[in-house]
């Protein structure tokens, strides 16, 4: 792979690297909602055509936002793993969490929350705490 890309970038500019080159197609089908709304709003609203946008352009605005949230949850969050990581020793055992392979990630209220945590909320309310999802039976194993 590595001398399929030096043969294609003799000159190693940035903008073909591997990384630019698997980004690519994301940042295109970014662009694909814009481009569906004003072939939808051209058509015809009676027509199969225009349904057939308006379906195609739901379904692409959940996959761009999909890609949008992962983004924006990699920028957050993605220190504060490797940082949990690094403390907890797990590096050690070849342990990483990417992104990309959570689940699911949601805001909970932490309703019983214990000793000085539970203070100053208001009763039924508590601290806002970020969970996130994994498949643990796909992780590697610490033994």
């Amino acid at each position: 792979m590595e001398e399929f890309l030096e043969v294609r970038n003799p000159k190693q500019s940035p903008s073909l690297t591997l990384t630019a080159l698997l980004i690519k197609p994301v940042l295109r089908l970014l662009r694909y909602p814009l481009f569906l709304q004003a072939l939808k709003d051209m058509s015809d609203k009676d027509s199969e055509e225009h349904q057939i946008l308006k379906d195609t352009l739901t379904s692409v605005s959940m996959v761009t936002e999909y890609i949008n949230e992962v983004k924006r949850v990699t920028e957050s969050y993605a220190n504060v793993f490797d940082t949990i990581l690094e403390v907890s020793g797990l590096v050690e055992f070849g342990i990483s969490v990417r992104v990309s392979e959570l689940l699911s990630h949601m805001t909970v209220m932490w309703l019983n929350a214990p000793g000085t945590m539970g203070r100053g909320w208001r009763k039924g309310q508590g601290p806002e705490m970020q969970c996130f999802g994994n498949n643990l039976s796909e992780s590697k194993s610490l033994h």
